[in-house]
């Protein structure tokens, strides 16, 4: 593709054009468009770019129209969380010749029989994260002996999940002769080993400089005391317009609670999201705000790469993360697909050494700005006991989806991977 095409005059199926025209897209993005043609012409692929670009209708579009008219399942597409698979799944559906019976979801912390009865009906594509799909492998639930095309979306964060073991087991399971395409926000050294030992040839698609946030993106950079966080962040949200959607980043559960106390206390309806959360809270959390049902979101890390909202107005960097390859994922929650967005940031003094560390790895167009004025928090509002959290060591979030991934839910039990036999859960 040499030259810009719409969406109408490129080779995609009828139900994708509809699709596309219904959302108002006119024309391809960079990804999109520099990986539709090798897509169809069978090519293993990398296809690197920042958040927000369209990785995802990038091999969607394509896979749509190369899916062979046949019954098995030909496409397995892999993803680090539940919440990115059931975003691309509600993505595709509506293209699919057969709608959302053309794409089963397998993720763990669901119900593992009624995503049985979705397999079992052989559909073209599945969506899933690692261990569920080996769940589903091992115990011969799903076979893959037909599946000609995958595709690792986010791998990066697989990887850094630990899923490196399982992605070679699916892969073991699959015909020698595939198509394998491999969308990343990153490059690393972990995915360079994965495409020499498993992937011959792939030809890179490159978008843009992966280490740096999309050019619409203002950023903004406050330098404070840790004391002063919450009332420059009172400050910043006394003209905020409630029509707007933000996402509040905190670092750990226990400061993203205290976060999600604070903003009720001054008048924001908001969701929370971290590690300590039962899937099923996470996954209405995020449909709330989708829903522009709740102002902001309030997250830890967990939630940077797996949130696919439009029109997020501001993400707030509230605490800044200890690695600095979230912080790029966390602004990629804004300005997406082309649009305006900001990213403000609050710095304390005893996180200048994780702000040298984003510095190093991110190339930032940034803009440093004065404090303004702050307001005095009303006196009802209670603040979290600074001192006291710095004298207990307080844990960075931890990796709830790779411990959730361990064990899936049938009914009221508990089944381990490993095994397969049964056992009562605890209550």
């Amino acid at each position: 593709m040499n030259k810009q095409l719409s969406f109408q005059q490129m080779k995609l199926t009828k139900e994708s054009k509809d699709r596309l025209k219904q959302l108002g897209y006119d024309t391809p993005t960079p990804i999109q468009q520099k990986s539709f043609q090798h897509v169809l012409d069978g090519r293993n692929l990398l296809g690197l770019a920042a958040a927000g670009t369209g990785k995802t209708l990038a091999f969607a579009l394509p896979l749509l129209k190369i899916l062979p008219n046949i019954s098995g399942v030909h496409c397995l597409i892999l993803t680090p969380t539940r919440e990115l698979a059931s975003q691309i799944q509600k993505e595709i559906a509506p293209m699919a010749p057969l709608g959302r019976r053309s794409v089963a979801l397998a993720v763990g912390g669901s119900n593992y029989l009624k995503q049985k009865e979705a397999i079992d009906l052989h559909p073209p594509i599945i969506v899933g994260t690692p261990g569920r799909i080996t769940d589903f492998v091992k115990v011969g639930d799903l076979d893959l002996k037909e599946t000609s095309i995958l595709i690792l979306d986010e791998v990066d964060r697989m990887l850094d999940m630990g899923f490196l073991k399982e992605i070679y087991t699916i892969m073991k399971t699959l015909p020698s002769k595939k198509q394998v395409l491999l969308f990343s926000a990153t490059m690393n050294s972990q995915i360079e080993k994965l495409i020499l030992s498993e992937i011959p040839n792939p030809v890179k698609v490159e978008v843009g400089n992966i280490h740096t946030p999309v050019q619409k993106m203002q950023q903004v950079i406050y330098q404070m005391s840790r004391e002063e966080k919450y009332k420059a962040l009172y400050t910043l949200l006394q003209d905020w317009d409630k029509k707007d959607s933000g996402i509040l980043f905190a670092r750990t559960r226990e400061s993203a609670d205290e976060l999600s106390n604070f903003m009720e206390a001054i008048g924001f309806n908001i969701e929370t999201l971290h590690g300590g959360k039962l899937s099923g809270e996470r996954r209405k959390a995020i449909e709330r705000f989708k829903d522009k049902k709740c102002t902001f979101l309030v997250a830890t890390d967990l939630a940077a790469r797996g949130i696919h909202v439009d029109n997020i107005h501001t993400v707030f960097n509230v605490d800044l993360p200890d690695d600095p390859e979230n912080f790029l994922h966390r602004v990629g929650r804004t300005a997406r697909a082309g649009n305006q967005g900001r990213s403000v940031t609050l710095i304390s003094h005893n996180e200048q050494r994780f702000w040298k560390k984003i510095q190093e790895f991110c190339d930032l167009n940034i803009f440093y700005s004065p404090l303004p004025p702050l307001k005095e928090i009303p006196q009802q509002v209670k603040l979290p006991e600074f001192n006291k959290r710095n004298k207990v060591k307080s844990k960075t979030e931890e990796n709830p989806v790779k411990a959730n991934e361990k064990t899936f839910m049938t009914g009221s039990r508990k089944v381990k991977r490993s095994t397969g036999k049964k056992g009562k859960s605890k209550k």
